[in-house]
Order: C-alpha cells, then structure tokens, then sequence
C-alpha cells in the first residue's frame, strides 16, 4: 500500500512540473473554444498584439486572456519577458534589514530600482581602421614648486 502512495505522489510530482504558465505576445488573431474542439463554443477573439498566458500542451494550448479561459489549436504567438516584474522594469523595490560594515542597521525600506539600459558603445570604429588616440597633453594650470 505505501509503494502505491510514493508511486502516485511521484506521478503527480512529475505531471505538475510538466504544465508550464509563460506569457506571450499574439502575432495574429486567436480565437478562443471553451474546449478542445472547434465546433465547441466561441469564447472570443484576441486581437493581435495582446499579451496572454498560456499553458503548454500537446496540440490546443490553453490561453487565458483578461477574464477568458479557452483552448486554442496552434495559435501564432512570441515569447515575452514577465512585465510585473518591477526588478527590470523599475518601479519599486522592498528591501529588507540589513547590517553595514561599519555595524549600523539599516531598517527594511522601500526604493526605486533602476530601469534597464540599452548597450551603446562609446565609439564607434570606421572599417578597417581603428580610432585615433588624442595626443598626451600636460595641463596648462599647473602648480610651480616652491623651495
């Protein structure tokens, strides 16, 4: 009896790590079913454009869409980032209580993160040729040694 136990607790361990929630963007109009047919019932359309979340599955993919629940067979959709998430996005952040080195306690508090910034390089190189260093130049105002 406590083989089966262990056996069903590991299937269904297994079943629930399986079934993923992402979101994603729709590249076209989708159309949900209330089930996994196209003759069932039309929930609604999603325009394109629109961020969902879908669980993963074999063939329909279940989408939820503001307050809609329905299946959809192989919608066009594009993986976004979790736009919540105020860490990469700025916002707020809470922070927790924490010691400096000095010893003094800082208590829990709230702060803005900083929003993301794009790469842009500081100078940009023509082909094939490298940029030219300026010449080392001494400052004009500097101070004479006095004996």
């Amino acid at each position: 009896m406590g083989k089966y136990i262990k056996l069903i607790c590991l299937l269904f361990f297994c079943v629930s790590c399986s079934v993923t929630s992402k979101l994603y963007e729709t590249k076209e109009n989708v159309v949900l079913y209330s089930q996994r047919s196209e003759k069932s019932k039309k929930l609604t359309t999603i325009p394109k454009g629109k961020i969902v979340s879908v669980k993963n599955s074999k063939g329909y993919k279940r989408i939820k869409y503001k307050k809609y629940y329905g299946w959809s067979n192989n919608p066009s959709l594009k993986k976004v980032f979790n736009k919540n998430n105020s860490s990469h996005y700025g916002g707020s952040v809470r922070v927790k209580g924490y010691y400096r080195k000095d010893g003094t306690y800082v208590r829990p508090h709230t702060r803005s993160s900083p929003k993301t910034k794009r790469y842009k390089p500081k100078y940009k190189y023509k082909r094939k040729s490298y940029r030219k260093r300026k010449p080392y130049k001494r400052k004009k105002n500097y101070r004479k040694k006095r004996y």
